[in-house]
């Protein structure tokens, strides 16, 4: 009940603030502002607010790329209800079009305010809830990744029980004992394999004592973010439909579309912005200040990245000398292709790369259909080697601007790791994924969380 107050409220009052900024906006362009007061437009709050209930996003707790994919068809469906509502009851006339459309395009920022915000009450323990978790020692790396690290759900690991050397008896009674001992929001299993009998047992026995239970098996390697599940009585299980969202023309048609849109939009947004840059590293640096690089594109073709120069214009021969005089350095530039603290680095370009804007130039990538906003990271010949196998994955889509790696700890992440993540987002891409890596990334941006 806490929660669901918690999310009514957040919801109203985000879309209260959308609707204020949206009017006093259209105020200024509106010939007769006084016909178009608040009131009048309160009823598109209600029909994005009942919209909003309607995909349980108040009601159920979830995590955040699965919450930013359904805030957006919450407010595709929300805006048909709105022109549905107009034609039919024939009040389109008596209503703003610009008002009307500008709280559309403005809607399409809540995901953003609702991350924020719950990452921040989420912290308090009245929004927070007690769990029970049962696993065994092979999983709790998966319970960690999931409630510890990124715990979007609001849970507190009240008790873990760990099923590894004990009996089911001996298993079951310490489940007894911990719920006499305290009501559990819900329970979570995690065992190592795919539905096999001991994740069965322990569900029906909870099941029958505790109204949720989250299963979590090892089997993030498998493709099923965007895998469909469906239910049959008559073979009473489950099955899978897997698809991979980039072998689709329509979804790939999809994907470029949103890149030139948004693009074209940051463009004309950070416009100003990018000109004083250039004007900055141009005096800091006395050289060209747009820094060209050949990197690895689609298909596994060549192409120049663009980025604000942040290196001195010596900064190959200062590397060569580096290497050849420090072993460590040598280490770390062979396992990473980064250094840590890079003597090259001028002091605005050290400024840049904390802050991301280094790579705001790539936006001309986009456009020219060499990179998207998201996808792997754009990496040199010399990384090809490091992807082995996995290089056919990174050559089927175009690199990104941010991707996976970016908002999973970016530089103190393993080059494994990053990898691995290259190869998730490929199998598991969808526009929604794109969304919320957007997303996060704006957060990890803002916190400057992993760069160097």
């Amino acid at each position: 009940m806490k929660y669901f107050i918690f999310k009514s409220i957040l919801f109203l009052l985000l879309l209260l603030f959308i609707l204020f900024i949206d009017i006093n906006i259209s105020y200024q362009f509106i010939s007769n502002p006084e016909e178009h007061s608040y009131n009048k437009y309160l009823w598109l709050i209600l029909i994005y607010f009942v919209s909003y209930f309607y995909h349980k996003l108040i009601t159920k707790r979830m995590v955040t790329s699965s919450e930013t994919i359904a805030i957006f068809k919450s407010n595709i469906i929300a805006s048909i209800i709105l022109f549905t509502t107009l034609f039919i009851t024939k009040e389109s006339e008596g209503h703003s079009r610009l008002i009307i459309l500008l709280f559309i395009i403005l809607s399409m920022t809540i995901p953003i305010f609702v991350f924020l915000f719950k990452k921040y009450f989420l912290r308090y323990s009245f929004l927070r809830e007690d769990i029970l978790v049962v696993c065994d020692k092979k999983s709790m790396a998966n319970v960690d990744s999931w409630l510890v690290k990124d715990n979007a759900f609001g849970f507190d690991i009240h008790q873990i029980i760990i099923i590894d050397g004990s009996s089911k008896e001996e298993i079951r009674e310490s489940i007894d004992y911990a719920m006499s001992k305290r009501e559990f929001y819900c329970a979570v299993i995690a065992i190592d394999g795919v539905l096999d009998s001991d994740i069965l047992y322990y569900i029906d026995y909870i099941q029958e004592r505790i109204y949720r239970v989250i299963m979590l098996p090892r089997i993030s390697s498998m493709p099923l973010f965007n895998a469909e599940i469906i239910s049959s009585i008559n073979h009473k299980g489950l099955a899978f439909f897997i698809k991979n969202n980039l072998l689709n023309p329509v979804d790939r048609v999809v994907k470029k579309i949103f890149d030139y849109l948004l693009s074209i939009s940051l463009i004309i947004i950070t416009a100003p912005f990018l000109i004083i840059l250039y004007i900055i590293v141009y005096i800091s640096t006395s050289g060209n200040p747009i820094f060209k690089h050949r990197r690895i594109g689609v298909g596994g073709k060549d192409f120049n990245i663009y980025k604000f120069r942040t290196m001195y214009l010596d900064a190959d021969i200062r590397l060569k000398e580096l290497l050849k005089s420090n072993d460590e350095i040598r280490k770390e530039w062979e396992a990473e292709f980064k250094l840590k603290n890079d003597p090259r680095i001028t002091k605005i370009g050290s400024f840049l790369r904390k802050t991301s804007l280094d790579e705001l130039p790539q936006i001309i990538n986009v456009l020219q259909g060499k990179m998207s906003l998201v996808g792997p990271r754009p990496i040199i010949n010399d990384e090809i080697e490091k992807y082995g196998e996995y290089f056919e994955y990174f050559k089927a889509v175009k690199p990104g601007i941010t991707g996976l790696w970016q908002v999973s700890g970016r530089n103190d992440i393993e080059y494994k790791e990053r990898v691995q993540l290259d190869v998730w987002y490929v199998r598991n891409w969808s526009v929604g994924l794109d969304l919320s890596i957007l997303i996060k990334t704006f957060v990890a941006v803002l916190f400057k969380k992993g760069s160097y």
